[in-house]
């Protein structure tokens, strides 16, 4: 109903600019102006729609996937050599169960295309990473090795250069992070 009213308003704008042309009065100005503001004002309110969603859905990455929780300290500088935490997972393994839907995508392209690579990259980051830890004691984990008894000579082999494309990862997911971040916050700030 509404996209029939706004395309009965554009065909009443374009009938008067023609006849506008050929009878050129005050008057007809007027109305013409009167039609243009009308049919204006009725596109603003949907784009005033679609940019508060994008906000909600800003503010709730925000809080959900914080630049300063545990998972982007974990991808900011843990070395996956060592042992690590679990739990520190929590934040980006949350963000990728949830946030791959549609009730979670951006109507701003810009901020869905970078979540969407930053989904994509933290999928193959946890799947590549569950294939190369194994829980310690509780909640810690760390780095196994396929001569586990031959640490050193493991460090000359693929193992050692896999889980260094790991940490490559995680570095790259959470510089990908920090530019969606930057890009919110700016974008709730306006």
């Amino acid at each position: 109903m509404k996209l029939l009213m706004i395309v009965i308003n554009l065909i009443a704008l374009l009938l008067s600019v023609v006849w506008m042309s050929f009878n050129f009065c005050l008057g007809t100005s007027i109305t013409m102006l009167v039609l243009l503001s009308a049919f204006f004002a009725q596109l603003i309110p949907s784009v005033s729609i679609k940019h508060n969603k994008d906000k909600e859905l800003a503010g709730l990455f925000l809080r959900e996937f914080p630049s300063t929780g545990e998972s982007c300290r974990l991808l900011k500088s843990q070395d996956l050599h060592g042992t690590f935490e679990l739990s520190t997972l929590a934040e980006i393994q949350y963000f990728v169960r949830n946030w791959n839907n549609t009730s979670h995508e951006f109507i701003i392209k810009k901020f869905e295309r970078q979540k969407s690579e930053i989904m994509q990259k933290s999928k193959k980051f946890l799947g590549s990473l569950s294939l190369k830890t194994s829980v310690i004691s509780g909640d810690v984990v760390t780095t196994k090795f396929k001569n586990p008894d031959r640490v050193k000579e493991s460090i000359l082999n693929k193992d050692w250069k896999e889980v260094d494309d790991l940490n490559k990862d995680a570095t790259e997911i959470y510089n990908m992070h920090q530019k969606l971040t930057k890009s919110l916050r700016k974008f709730l700030n306006n």
